[in-house]
């Protein structure tokens, strides 16, 4: 408990050699294989190592070498087979590989993303395996680098504000004035206008041919082509613009004020009736995915206008919703509770909400996949949720430490990404929940959005400097758990007599 590691003799019991103490309750051991190394892990992170055959010549006590990669207790310890590296494992998940005799700053890190419980060398000493507590096993390819390992750093001009539904482009502002940056080519186009962008709102049509900017300082919207980064028109509210849509097809758009929702006809550029008077400013108009119907919700209900009758009394929900999100089919409404950060499904054509309310500290984000199918929802607190649209039943409950940033699907929504305080990337399965991989990231990286590149082999995470790029082409690399099988007890066979 004290600190006090001794050596013993295994064929006589007799204690070898006293250890010099140490100040902290030893948690873990670990042997070298070739020179008689010995390393030893305490409980508030500290490494410690030592020759067998080298006695301190003054004290008689054993020298030690000490290092703190870590800050949490120790869990695991290995020596490759060489001794030249010494892999730590700690409870956070948190793996650091230094050299051997800790003489070298810390090799490389990698994120387990569970407390890691055992650690060990493949025979080779190219590959590092943990194991940890919730059942998880990850290979680490220590001599090419680390899984989610940044590739790049690309500083734009501002700060990224908007990215398209398919991730090919993101939109930095800076001086009001904004640049498209075109992902596949990490290449900048300027802007045609000037806007307050912290009033602005951009809005994109699902297929990112489109896209919409409000900003109050005109009290305009503009419709922009994004093939050709050109202002199509200009649509003149007459008043502060808070939020704005555009349709899918891109034929109509909405803009609402302080008073009122107007609708236009965006080929003609025409009002489409007369606008409706509003209440709650900032709550975001939103089209259903054939245009026919816009949904608002004002805190204490929810709207449904009819497109095509704008005029018309609208339908009302009553939930006290402010943010909403259509599956693609328009049939299912993921809505965000205006004050008591809650997120519930509503089933338009049951006419009912579906499954429990998905309930998170203050106010509430959400996003939907692709496809409609699961709905990701996340907010102030530590807690992301993820739900089945169809049953509004909750598949997966994660938390992270020092709360969640953001979150964000793939453009297939086959899987999803999250960041959690500590600027840690995790990568999970829609379907099953599961984490896929272990963490990954960058400490003190404030990471404002994520978007992923349409081949879903590059995460982007946007932040005040720029676009920071991060590989995950190992998302391809499917090994079935069979296979995997196979390959361990090819590396872990005992040879004759062993």
């Amino acid at each position: 408990v004290n600190g006090y590691p001794s050596l013993f003799e295994v064929e006589t019991g007799e204690r070898a050699k006293t250890w010099l103490p140490g100040s902290e309750t030893l948690k873990v051991v670990a042997f070298g294989h070739l020179w008689g190394n010995i390393a030893v892990g305490g409980e508030f992170g500290s490494v410690k190592t030592v020759r067998e055959d080298s006695p301190d010549e003054n004290t008689g006590y054993r020298a030690f070498k000490t290092a703190f990669p870590q800050t949490q207790a120790i869990t695991a310890l290995a020596f490759s087979p060489d001794d030249r590296f010494l892999a730590s494992a700690s409870e956070d998940g948190r793996v650091v590989l230094r050299s051997g005799s800790l003489e070298d700053p810390v090799l490389k890190e990698f994120f387990h993303g569970s407390a890691v419980i055992h650690i060990s060398f493949t025979p080779d000493g190219k590959t590092l395996i943990t194991a940890a507590q919730d059942g998880t096993v990850f290979a680490w390819d220590i001599s090419r680098g680390v899984q989610g390992e940044a590739l790049r750093e690309v500083h734009l001009p501002g700060s990224v504000v908007a990215t398209s539904p398919d991730g090919a482009i993101a939109i930095a502002a800076h001086d009001e004035t904004f640049s498209f940056w075109d992902a596949a080519q990490e290449s900048l186009v300027d802007g045609e206008t000037k806007v307050r962008w912290h009033d602005a709102d951009i809005r994109f049509t699902p297929n990112s041919a489109f896209m919409v900017v409000s900003a109050d300082k005109t009290k305009t919207l503009k419709l922009f082509d994004l093939k050709t980064k050109k202002v199509m028109k200009t649509f003149d509210h007459g008043e502060v613009i808070m939020r704005s849509d555009i349709s899918a097809d891109g034929k109509r758009v909405v803009a609402v004020g302080n008073k009122q929702m107007t609708l236009w006809d965006a080929v003609s550029g025409q009002e489409i009736g007369t606008p409706i008077a509003v209440n709650a400013v900032g709550y975001p108009p939103v089209f259903s995915p054939d245009g026919s119907h816009v949904a608002r919700g004002d805190g204490k209900k929810i709207f449904l206008y009819d497109t095509g009758n704008w005029n018309a009394a609208p339908k009302e929900l009553d939930f006290p919703g402010h943010t909403l999100h259509w599956t693609p089919d328009g049939s299912m409404l993921l809505v965000q509770e205006a004050a008591n950060g809650k997120a519930a499904i509503f089933d338009l054509k049951a006419g009912t909400f579906v499954g429990d309310a998905l309930e998170h500290d203050k106010f509430t984000y959400g996003e939907l996949s692709a496809s409609g199918t699961r709905a990701l929802t996340w907010g102030g607190g530590t807690t992301v949720r993820l739900a089945d649209m169809a049953t509004g039943r909750q598949i997966l409950s994660m938390h992270h430490q020092g709360g969640t940033r953001t979150a964000a699907f793939s453009p297939s929504g086959r899987v999803f990404a999250t960041v959690d305080g500590r600027s840690q990337f995790r990568i999970w399965d829609s379907e099953t929940g599961r984490q896929i991989g272990p963490a990954f990231g960058k400490e003190h990286l404030f990471v404002s959005r994520l978007f992923f590149s349409q081949d879903e082999t590059k995460l982007y995470a946007a932040t005040g400097l720029g676009v920071g790029v991060w590989n995950i082409d190992w998302l391809h690399e499917t090994v079935s758990p069979g296979a995997l099988l196979k390959r361990a007890e090819a590396i872990q066979k005992p040879k004759a007599g062993k």
